[in-house]
């Protein structure tokens, strides 16, 4: 189905929970203040997520586990009380020209196995890192503007195999890049 310009507000799961293969289109919505995370895509849900205003969740702005792979372009994603965007358990997702900025963690997280795919976002002025891979995450980043994050610019773990390439990385609290045994 198609979700265009609705407001997504307040709700105590995800404001949006795709699953099950599920491949809906989410457009110029503003998904809002919910008690969990703004847009769940998991067990090989898809979706084009595209020109949405994520806002102000209480986990992170979009949450991708368990294969769930979703193309997510042109969103304003800021403010979550957890990441702007989170990739767990192999989740996966295409993230491209999105603005993610001012969230209470980090901008990007991948853990777990996951492997999503950041290219031409600006990721900026979140409370902890611009980007972190953790605990055996992957993650392809190419050509992102990483700038004024309170953290590092890049956080890696020596567990972590993240793919990082043409983004420029800059102004940020504390490292540039960040790489530590842990």
């Amino acid at each position: 189905g198609q979700f265009r310009e609705n407001v997504i507000s307040a709700n105590t799961g995800a404001g949006v929970e795709i699953t099950t293969a599920a491949n809906p289109t989410l457009c110029k919505n503003r998904i809002q203040q919910g008690l969990a995370s703004g847009i769940y895509v998991h067990s090989s849900g898809r979706g084009v997520v595209s020109e949405n205003t994520i806002k102000a969740n209480q986990a992170d702005g979009i949450l991708t586990e368990t294969a769930g792979a979703p193309v997510v372009d042109k969103n304003d994603i800021l403010e979550q009380v957890g990441n702007g965007v989170c990739s767990l358990k192999e989740g996966l997702g295409t993230f491209t020209c999105n603005r993610v900025h001012a969230n209470e963690a980090n901008g990007f997280c991948v853990g777990s196995a996951a492997d999503p795919s950041a290219s031409r976002n600006e990721i900026f002025e979140n409370v902890k890192a611009g980007c972190e891979s953790k605990g055996e995450g992957l993650g392809k980043f190419t050509d992102n503007q990483i700038f004024g994050n309170l953290d590092s610019g890049f956080r890696s773990s020596s567990k972590a195999s993240p793919t990082v390439t043409k983004n420029v990385i800059r102004a940020n609290q504390l490292a540039g890049v960040h790489c530590a045994n842990r």
